[in-house]
């Protein structure tokens, strides 16, 4: 149910920008490698020549010692800019559930799509 009603409608586009970034990094590493590959990420990611530096509070260093590193495309990396901007005109609300933070819709927020 809420596969149809929330990501359904929007699942061609979004697999299309998804196939879309696979082939772009597919063709930015075969053409120049990983610091090619990792050149227009986030400021806090990046190559240095025999390791990839993800700026994170992990408390911790992970050494993958040939093991792999699986990467993921993900078309919702801006989906905290985005509301925070919702936020802050008052469209949503956000509450903290342990290690998450869920947000529903203000009063305001559901006036706004029930308008006309």
């Amino acid at each position: 149910m809420f596969w149809e009603r929330a990501h359904a409608p929007h699942w061609p586009r979004l697999r299309a920008l998804l196939d879309a970034d696979l082939a772009y990094r597919a063709r930015a590493l075969s053409e120049g490698g990983a610091t090619r590959l990792f050149a227009d990420l986030p400021a806090d990611v990046r190559w240095t020549g025999d390791a990839l530096e993800v700026e994170r509070s992990l408390g911790s260093t992970v050494l993958l010692r040939g093991r792999g590193l699986l990467l993921m495309p993900s078309a919702f990396t801006d989906v905290s800019q985005h509301l925070s901007a919702l936020r802050g005109a008052g469209l949503v609300t956000g509450r903290r559930e342990g290690r998450v933070v869920l947000y529903a819709r203000t009063e305001l927020g559901d006036a706004l799509l029930l308008a006309p």
